[in-house]
């Protein structure tokens, strides 16, 4: 993998590259331990780093070692491959292993120069001590972008990656892209491109020239903070003869500016990771609705004339998601969900060619294409919008109400290798809340949603497994 970069210059006009979404926020994820470490022994025996002098092309690596430690081992590594190379790294195995010899105060810095040519990576640095008997401390490890402004990459599974900015001067970052690796490459032999990465900076250097001269991009906003954090999924590839669908290898590629003018364009690959084996399907997801109880919630909006308010009427609802999941896509619809599937959104009309008219294999496919909104990664959910009434009054003093008999839940989750599996269940409002179909003062009078029913249901979404998913096609190897 190599990084590719454009200083900023003039540019042209290209104006299909409005597929490229800029990079979205989504919550943040925590890796607690990397497989292949061992517990050190000796208390005195460790290695801590930090990062500094950080430029285009350079940074130095600060090292401070305990008393017992003798040597310090290090490694600097792609970051897009810090699975592999994590585990390499303890085992001795990893090819670039260094040492070096702490002070007499445990200190002691590397500088590393990757400016001739510029390779700003983004990489990991590794280190543990060794001790005088040779006892190997647990691994450290910390990211850095050889860039002035640039970004680093925290984590990488098969499923998604997390990055975070890290700014080192006065520029930001304004605009991000990324996309699958194929589609990246049909869109520059669409438009007269070689197929390379510097091919595809250029490319994304004048996309940002026409929109700032279009104002569509704001040169003095950035769109993250220094420091700010964010997760993407692995970008769908699909066919240029929309045959298949695949996950592909990412392309990654950012711009900066220094509040007036654009500064530099910048892309890297994050190569598809390798399947592992190993990690287990996820698990099922657990539902417990309180049906003893209903809660309001009530919201103002103006509908054109003035202003409305909707009054919604929904149960307490915990999910709890089960073993081996990453993430997780959920949602719920008020009625039948194969309604929508077939009738409303007509999904297997659109997409069902692609999966041989599997429903499963399409439903799961558009929950995690980011087809779905809901797109939570935490373990459990306290869902205000599960709502079986709403009351809308709007400006002119006309009232709409309505019930939602039927409920439909989803959930989809995802574990490291990208695979998941798919659970829906529909759930009936009991009788006694759909009584009041009316007014609010008929609710209120009959005593709806103070009715203590002392009825609290708790069941697990069943889930569609795939032990034998189909493999993508295999895709045209791209020079």
């Amino acid at each position: 993998m190599k990084t590719i970069t454009n200083p900023a210059r003039g540019g042209g006009y290209f104006r299909n590259l409005r597929i490229l979404s800029l990079l979205s926020i989504f919550a943040l994820f925590t890796v607690s331990c990397e497989k292949g470490e061992t517990p050190a022994d000796d208390p005195e025996n460790f290695v801590n780093l930090s990062i500094s002098d950080v430029s285009d092309g350079h940074f130095t690596v600060d090292f401070q070692a305990g008393k017992s430690t003798k040597t310090i081992e290090y490694a600097v590594c792609r970051a897009v491959n810090m699975k592999a190379d994590s585990v390499a790294f303890m085992e001795g195995s990893l090819d670039n292993i260094r040492q070096a010899i702490p002070e007499g105060d445990g200190k002691i810095s590397v500088h590393f120069d990757f400016s001739n040519p510029l390779d700003f990576g983004p990489y990991t640095v590794y280190a543990r001590a060794i001790s005088e008997s040779g006892q190997a401390s647990r691994f450290v490890k910390e990211q850095v972008c050889a860039l002035t402004t640039g970004v680093t990459v925290e984590y990488v599974s098969r499923a998604r990656y997390k990055m975070k900015t890290s700014y080192h001067g006065k520029d930001f970052i304004i605009a991000g892209y990324r996309q699958s690796k194929q589609n990246f490459f049909r869109n520059l032999e669409r438009n007269g491109y070689e197929q390379s990465l510097d091919r595809i900076v250029d490319f994304i250097m004048n996309d940002a020239t026409e929109s700032v001269q279009n104002g569509w991009l704001d040169l003095s906003t950035p769109i993250f903070n220094d420091g700010q954090s964010w997760e993407e999924q692995f970008f769908w590839d699909l066919s240029s003869d929309n045959s298949y669908t695949c996950r592909d290898d990412q392309i990654v590629g950012f711009v900066t500016s220094d509040g007036t003018k654009i500064t530099g364009a910048y892309a890297f690959e994050i190569p598809l990771q390798e399947y592992d084996p190993s990690i287990p399907l996820p698990d099922s997801m657990k539902v417990e609705i309180d049906f003893s109880q209903t809660l309001t919630e009530t919201e103002e909006w103006n509908d054109g004339g003035g202003t409305a308010t909707t009054t919604y009427e929904y149960f307490p609802v915990e999910i709890s998601m089960g073993d081996d999941y990453e993430h997780y896509f959920y949602g719920h619809f008020t009625g039948n969900f194969y309604d929508f599937v077939y009738e409303y959104d007509g999904l297997m009309d659109r997409f069902g060619y692609l999966f041989g008219q599997n429903e499963e294999e399409m439903l799961k496919w558009y929950f995690t294409s980011g087809g779905f909104n809901y797109i939570l990664d935490t373990e459990k959910i306290d869902s205000s919008l599960l709502s079986f009434h709403g009351i809308t009054v709007y400006s002119n003093g006309e009232t709409v109400e309505d019930y939602y008999p039927e409920m439909t839940i989803v959930a989809c989750p995802v574990n490291w290798n990208d695979e998941s599996v798919l659970g829906i269940t529909v759930v009936q409002v009991p009788e006694e809340y759909l009584k009041g179909a009316g007014t609010t003062t008929d609710m209120e009078t009959k005593g709806i949603g103070k009715t203590d029913m002392g009825k609290t249901a708790t069941f697990t979404v069943p889930v569609t497994r795939f032990t034998e998913t189909p493999p993508c096609k295999v895709m045209p190897t791209v020079q």
